[in-house]
């Protein structure tokens, strides 16, 4: 099981979550602890480009 995901939280610019993407990689989503809140979809990405361009 791979345990070592990049990690992103609220302040994670789309920028940056864009460039994991682009190498490859599923990004989580984490709290101020560091405690697994979720996984950023491709889905997320694009409903946040699409939200952005309006």
């Amino acid at each position: 099981m791979h345990k070592n995901f990049p990690k992103a939280n609220a302040l994670t610019s789309l920028e940056n979550i864009l460039h994991l993407y682009q190498q490859g990689l599923q990004v989580a989503v984490v709290d101020a602890e560091e405690k697994f809140q979720g996984v950023v979809e491709a889905s997320d990405v694009l409903a946040s480009m699409s939200s952005s361009l309006i």
